[in-house]
């Protein structure tokens, strides 16, 4: 969910019925989300509000990816790449 709320941020219109906007995650489950499981309860300890600063993140570097992405993208065949269309986005 926050990765597709990424995309809605980098790509418009986001979501059309045609595009394949699929996003896959993983987690290693590495470092277990301490607090409590009342999840609903929304207080600084709670599960919701630790796991909240990590999905926006999530969102950000999704974001992120989808313009690093575009900007990096070069042209194939006939269908110009953003930098063919745009030269001055390219970092000098």
């Amino acid at each position: 969910v926050a990765a597709h709320d990424g995309l809605a941020r980098a790509i418009r219109p986001a979501h059309l019925l045609t595009d394949g906007d699929t996003i896959f995650g993983l987690s290693t489950e590495q470092m277990p989300l301490s607090g409590d499981d009342r999840a609903l309860i929304r207080s600084e300890t709670s599960r919701a509000a630790l796991l909240a600063p990590v999905l926006a993140a999530a969102a950000d570097v999704f974001a992120l990816a989808c313009t690093d992405a575009i900007v990096h993208a070069r042209q194939v065949g006939d269908a110009p790449a953003y930098l063919t269309l745009c030269p001055s986005a390219a970092r000098t």
